[in-house]
This record gives structure tokens, C-alpha cells and sequence, in this order.
């Protein structure tokens, strides 16, 4: 026995020196933000609560169209399908004046806020695979003893060259064109300070700041543990939906506030697409943390997700629209964290077809248990 774990420890000693070599190969310096400075300024922005009464006052308004879009992961893959759907129907705005996302729905948001005729960018949800959007550090046994050393189990390499390429200086240069007349935002976390920073793309798309833009993108669809975090201004950042499934309560905030400060008489549509289900599909779960762990996030974001909506419903005024669509309880829409053409192809065709009847809920449907859905 002595022998057989001596071996096994010279086995195991250099794939964990190799993973916390990765982990800090993935960050610019590994003594950043408040960890080697206490004292350091914390310095956030362009932030778009700062941007909202300026755009206001830009462009004054009898309606305006805010778009929210959910995280999900691979069922963004619904949201980008509806959003094609929608223009077919004949009844999606010509522009947003707002445009928000999270996660999976902040890698949407820039081709949602640009317009109609950029649909086709987000096609490539019908076809993407898990080796585009990351690889995997270490064997799936040495996962949890390795996340000791390394801030993930996987690598967002592929996710940020498909950024750099889908995200390119020309498409964030027409985003600036919209600056300041409407408002692009993402969300991301600060995991040194906890806070929610909501990210101005539009003014940092003015700013000719290209690397920032797709830095923010990138911090709100990195899920913490699966994906390393990514610095900005030497902070670590990390999916917004850790605090926020939908990027929706600083914005009407802002926007009633402003209505009210303003005296503006308005009539506004806020659209709430979601990415996911509002209720939690069935599945067996097997005694042990592999399959614990995960199942109990799969709650947590559902009843996040669901809890934003009753926030989002307390914060409109009188002169709001609410309007929903989400993934039904008896469609297929498959794990999240897993990229499967063979399950995604299908979810974006059931999104399209929704979105070309143009029509929404106005109202929170009640959850009911959805049908399990077969591997």
C-alpha cells in the first residue's frame, strides 16, 4: 500500500503544479485587486446607471423599448431564435432604447441591441460545441481537489477568440454610433468587492476601448468555479448572475426615477426574454455531491431567475408594459453548461417559431413541475 500511494502522489503532484501554473497563467498577475492592496481605489466604469438620464434628456421619447435578456448558458439558444422569430413577425421595434443581458444573454445583447439585420450573427447558437466555448484543465477525478489551487475546472480560451472574431472592432464601432443616444449594458460581479457592476458598452464602444468591451462580454458569461474570472482594471469579474438573472432592477430604477424627475409622460415596454424555464424540470438525483452540487445551482438560478420577475413587476410604474416569454415546461432545452448542436439546432427552431407569433405574456405564469426530460 505504501508503494501503490507513492506512486499515485508522484502521479498526481505534476498535474496540480501544472493547474495552479494555469491558474495564474490565466490572469494577468496573481496578486491583483484587494488581495495584495487593502487600501487600493476600486475603480468601476463606465457604469450605466450614470448613462441613463443623459440618454433621456438626448433623446426624449412618447415610447421606449427595453429589452432584457436572461443568462442560461446553451439555451440562449432559444433567446437567439426568438429574436429571429420576432423580426419575421413583423412586430419587433426597429431599435431598443435599452438593451440589458446577462450571462448567455450578455453574448446576445450586442447583435439584439444593434438591430433586425444582425439576426443572422447569432445563428451560430444552432451550431456551436462545447470545444468553442472552453477546454477542460484536469481529468473530471481531479476537479474538485484541484479547484484548491485553480480558480476553475475549465478555460474560457475558445469563448474569447469566438469574442474577438464575432465581436470584432467594426461591429463594437456601431455600437459607439448609437452612443449617446441609447443604452447597451452587461452585468457582471466584482468577487473582491461583491458588487454588481452594470458596464456602459455603449460609452466604452465610444471610447474606442475594444479589448475592455469584449472583456466585460466575456466577465458576464464567466460562471464562477467552471470558469476562471476575468480582470478588469485588475479585478476579478465573474457572471452577473450570481447576483442578477436578469439584468433588469438598476435600469427601472433609473428609468422611473428619471420619468418622475423629468415630469416626461410616457408610455414604455419592457421585454423580459428568458433563456431557460420558469419551472425546474424533473430528474433523478443520485446520492452524492457530483450530482448534488449541481442540481442544487440548477434551483438556485431557477428561483433566481424567477424571483427577478416579481422584482422587475414591483418596480414598474403605471406607464409600463410588462411583456414575457421564456423556454415551455415541455420543450427539450438540455444542460446548460453542454454546447450540442443536436439539442440546440431544435431549441433555436422552437424560438423562432414562438417569436413569429409576436406575442407575450403579460403577466408571471404560475410554475408548475415540468415534464423530465430524457438524456
Amino acid at each position: 500500500m505504501p508503494g501503490r500511494t507513492r506512486k499515485t502522489v508522484w502521479i498526481l503532484a505534476p498535474l496540480l503544479v501544472i493547474g495552479i501554473l494555469q491558474g495564474c497563467a490565466s490572469r494577468p498577475d496573481c496578486r491583483v485587486g484587494l488581495c495584495d492592496r487593502p487600501d487600493r481605489a476600486i475603480e468601476e466604469g463606465p457604469v450605466c446607471e450614470s448613462s441613463l438620464q443623459p440618454m433621456m434628456l438626448e433623446a426624449p421619447a412618447a415610447e421606449r423599448n427595453v429589452l432584457f435578456l436572461s443568462g442560461g448558458g446553451s439555451r440562449g439558444a432559444f433567446g437567439a431564435g426568438f429574436l429571429a422569430g420576432w423580426t419575421e413577425s413583423g412586430t419587433r421595434p426597429d431599435d431598443f432604447d435599452v438593451v440589458t443581458g446577462i450571462s448567455t444573454g450578455a453574448l446576445q445583447a450586442t447583435f439584439a441591441f444593434l438591430g433586425k439585420d444582425y439576426d443572422s450573427n447569432l445563428r451560430i447558437y444552432r451550431t456551436i460545441e462545447n470545444k468553442d466555448i472552453y477546454r477542460k484543465r484536469f481529468p473530471q477525478f481531479l476537479s474538485v481537489v484541484a479547484l484548491l489551487w485553480s480558480p476553475s475546472t475549465r478555460t474560457t480560451g475558445p469563448l474569447r477568440s469566438l469574442l474577438e472574431q464575432e465581436l470584432s472592432d467594426d461591429i463594437i464601432d456601431s455600437v459607439a454610433a448609437e452612443h449617446p443616444r441609447r443604452l447597451l449594458c452587461v452585468g457582471s460581479v466584482n468577487m473582491d468587492t461583491g458588487k454588481f457592476v452594470a458596464w456602459d458598452l455603449t460609452q466604452i464602444a465610444a471610447d474606442g476601448d475594444y479589448d475592455k468591451y469584449r472583456s466585460a462580454v466575456l466577465a458576464s458569461a464567466s460562471m464562477p468555479i467552471v470558469f476562471p474570472p476575468e480582470y478588469i482594471n485588475g479585478f476579478p469579474h465573474v457572471d452577473g448572475g450570481v447576483r442578477e438573472q436578469v439584468f433588469a432592477r438598476t435600469v427601472l430604477e433609473s428609468l422611473t426615477s428619471t420619468h418622475t424627475a423629468l415630469e416626461l409622460v410616457a408610455t414604455d415596454n419592457a421585454y423580459f426574454l428568458l433563456n431557460g424555464k420558469l419551472a425546474v424540470t424533473p430528474k433523478c438525483t443520485k446520492p452524492r455531491g457530483a450530482d448534488y452540487i449541481p442540481r442544487t445551482l440548477d434551483i438556485l438560478v431557477n428561483e433566481g431567475k424567477y424571483g427577478a420577475m416579481y422584482k422587475a413587476l414591483q418596480e414598474l410604474g403605471g406607464s409600463w408594459e410588462f411583456n414575457l416569454q421564456y423556454i415551455a415546461d415541455d420543450v427539450r432545452a438540455g444542460d446548460s453548461m453542454q454546447f450540442d448542436p443536436a439539442i440546440m439546432g431544435p431549441l433555436y427552431e422552437t424560438g423562432k417559431t414562438l417569436g413569429t407569433t409576436g406575442r407575450w405574456y403579460t403577466r408571471i405564469p404560475a410554475v408548475v413541475n415540468a415534464p423530465p426530460e430524457c438524456d
